[in-house]
């Protein structure tokens, strides 16, 4: 295979976008952003932690920094930028060594990148700490058998689906008529199709059809790539994309299921037309107006669809596990990890923060989102998604994408193949073969 080190940072930036969607408010970077002068110059002894603006990391540090400083007189110096603008400070953290900052939270596709910056916290993670998180949480965190991040909460993809057009007895009647079973929420990949094709429907007699049965990723980013690794998951696709000696596998036939399935929602024309600019941030707006009977979103968006103040369904929202594919449940976690940076002048102080964070861990809920399994467990009553989150997780199915610095361009290269498929452009297979010999290339 041929040598290929690139990884830009501006095409680093922009993976996951529909993930980090799910979990920040907003990526203004005001309010707590101290700035990078502010850490240059302080003199007093603080501890300075990147952030991503208006996400759930920035939410905890800032709600905690003041407990932190009671308990070590130390100051949490809290520098919160962008989504877009965080890997270009990890990278130039990675390269100078500079001590600019002594821990950070950072997205798992990040990871690979910065690993020469990381500190190993094998010594600082305990055993009973790992066994408080789901095994792929504890995976994902770990290059080359060493862990370099701690766990700070997962997003995973669930289905929203309508309680009331669900138990509706006309409904039940109607499809069971028409499909020779019972309705229920959609546990395989062929129920979903069927699901999906019953609610299709024009409601009002226009001629326009105002309610789709579910809806499909297929704007080019990482939620559209997800979507379709989950399927793959789903379909008995382990080790994704990649083995542990870097063979790519991405032409086998759970791969080809993957696509067909995606490609038979589309023609048969129960999601919306426009999927093709569409994200879960899209399909939990379209929920939420009452124009889809079922949606695959993050974890995080389903505080979004039972807001009674901006949803129109909120009092008919359940959710449940993503559908089984011909080998079972699994999902694709897209987890953000504290880390402490190899050039901190403080690890000492830094890994009794993690600890500290870790600690705090129910403070994610606020954002519909946790990592550690006792939090999970203690408020999944409470908040239904979180136990579907769990149960998706614990699938011994569940896994995360490859920890390879090529992994921008391969997600990429993805992109491109799902929207030929879809299109009728390409074949699954044709399209699968050419994308194995691309990602080869890469290496």
């Amino acid at each position: 295979m041929k040598k290929n080190g690139k990884m830009t940072a501006v095409i680093l930036a922009a993976v996951l976008v529909a993930a980090t969607a799910g979990c920040s408010r907003n990526q203004s970077g005001e309010g707590g952003n101290v700035g990078t002068e502010a850490l240059k110059t302080s003199g007093e002894r603080q501890l300075n932690v990147l952030v991503e603006a208006g996400s759930p990391a920035f939410d905890v540090a800032e709600q905690t920094a003041v407990e932190f400083e009671e308990q070590t007189g130390i100051k949490v110096n809290i520098d919160a930028v962008p989504y877009s603008g965080m890997y270009d400070k990890l990278a130039a953290e990675v390269t100078s060594q500079a001590g600019l900052y002594d821990v950070a939270c950072v997205d798992t596709v990040w990871m690979a990148g910065l690993k020469n910056g990381l500190l190993p916290l094998d010594d600082i993670v305990t055993d009973e700490m790992k066994l408080d998180f789901p095994e792929t949480l504890v995976t994902d965190g770990t290059l080359d058998g060493t862990l370099y991040g701690l766990p700070a909460w997962a997003n995973g993809k669930v289905l929203l689906y309508r309680t009331d057009l669900f138990e509706d007895n006309t409904e039940k009647e109607n499809f069971k008529a028409k499909y020779g079973y019972e309705l229920k929420v959609p546990g395989t990949w062929q129920e979903y199709l069927d699901v999906a094709e019953f609610f299709t429907r024009d409601n009002d007699k226009d001629g326009t059809i105002d309610m789709y049965g579910t809806s499909l990723s297929a704007k080019t980013g990482g939620d559209t790539v997800i979507s379709f690794l989950e399927m793959a998951v789903q379909a008995g696709g382990t080790p994704l994309v990649l083995d542990s000696e870097q063979q790519v596998m991405v032409n086998q036939q759970a791969y080809v299921d993957a696509l067909n399935h995606m490609k038979a929602l589309y023609d048969a024309q129960c999601v919306p037309a426009g999927i093709f600019e569409m994200a879960a941030a899209d399909h939990v707006k379209m929920f939420s107006e009452g124009k889809l009977a079922m949606a695959p979103v993050w974890c995080a968006m389903y505080t979004n669809a039972v807001d009674k103040d901006s949803s129109q369904v909120a009092a008919q929202t359940g959710v449940a596990v993503m559908p089984a594919g011909p080998e079972g449940v699994g999902i694709v976690p897209a987890p953000f990890y504290h880390v402490i940076m190899k050039g901190s002048g403080q690890q000492d102080v830094a890994a009794e923060y993690l600890k500290f964070i870790n600690d705090k861990n129910s403070l994610y809920i606020n954002r519909g989102m946790a990592g550690r399994t006792s939090v999970l467990e203690h408020e999944k009553d409470a908040h239904p998604q979180l136990k579907v989150l769990l149960d998706s997780m614990q699938s011994p199915l569940s896994e995360g994408r490859p920890k390879v610095v090529q992994w921008n361009e391969i997600e990429s290269a993805i992109n491109v193949v799902i929207q030929n498929v879809l299109k009728g452009q390409q074949t699954p297979e044709d399209a699968l073969d050419a994308l194995k010999s691309e990602i080869e290339e890469m290496f």
